[in-house]
């Protein structure tokens, strides 16, 4: 019985929500979203690197033009605003580098943050690599999309990287030996 309906009971080692069963954690593990993690701090890890990776990749494509397509009826009206978009990004960004070529302050800044963010990608991959657990796919795809995430500036990568888990069952395995 959920939220008034019923439904068939789960196998032993699940939990019934509605009409799905989710398998329990291993042992010593926390559940996660729609997943587990070995502890509080590494689900609160992952929850944020995928919402912080969608965001990002979200940013990315607002700033390409490409959400404008969402509503517009007449593709000569998307055509425009594309061109509109980027004319407005070119005056920005020459604006910006302007800024930069007289502030030294401003073009350190730049400089900190551009490094600051090539080392946090490279701590998350370096740390991804670390705490693997498996020999599965999943696992192997995180890695390299978390390396990859360290020069794509689009945010794929790191979406890709923040999504990429094996199934639990995998890490049972792993865990029982």
């Amino acid at each position: 019985m959920d939220a008034g309906l019923c439904y068939r009971g789960c196998g032993a080692g699940y939990t019934g929500v509605g009409p799905v069963c989710w398998k329990k954690p291993p042992p010593g593990w926390v559940d996660c979203g729609m997943g587990a993690a070995k502890d509080s701090a590494t689900c609160a890890r992952i929850v944020f690197d995928q919402v912080a990776a969608v965001g990002r990749l979200a940013l990315t494509a607002a700033t390409l033009g490409s959400s404008l397509a969402v509503g517009v009826k007449n593709p000569s009206e998307f055509t425009a605003a594309i061109a509109k978009l980027r004319k407005d990004y070119t005056d920005l960004l020459s604006k910006y580098n302007a800024a930069k070529a007289n502030s030294p302050k401003l073009a350190a800044a730049d400089q900190a943050a551009k490094a600051a963010s090539y080392l946090y990608a490279g701590s998350e991959a370096v740390s991804t690599g670390h705490n693997v657990l498996t020999d599965a796919p999943e696992d192997i795809a995180r890695v390299a999309a978390q390396i990859a995430a360290v020069v794509d500036s689009s945010g794929v990568s790191a979406t890709i990287g923040a999504y990429t888990y094996p199934k639990c069952s995998k890490y049972e395995d792993v865990l029982a030996q």
